[in-house]
């Protein structure tokens, strides 16, 4: 049977949830240090904006006839043993 604990984690799906979760759990001093990301901000800010810059890409209709199993590695195929 699954403890009230890992339900609630079950319940995080995001980090939305996670920060919610946060809120309710934690003091308001120490939510409050975290939630204003420790002081300025300028950190969460690069690291957000950095983020965005990335997205999922789905390639429809490619070509998967000859695809490799092998592990391909900073662009570098290996070989497998």
């Amino acid at each position: 049977m699954p403890s009230s604990q890992s339900r609630r984690l079950a319940s995080i799906l995001n980090l939305h949830d996670l920060e919610r979760a946060a809120k309710r759990h934690l003091p308001r001093p120490i939510y409050g240090y975290i939630a204003n990301v420790a002081e300025d901000g300028h950190t969460a800010r690069a690291n957000r904006s950095a983020f965005d810059a990335y997205s999922f890409l789905p390639r429809a209709l490619v070509d998967v006839s000859t695809i490799s199993w092998k592990p391909n590695y900073l662009a570098g195929a290996m070989r497998c043993r």
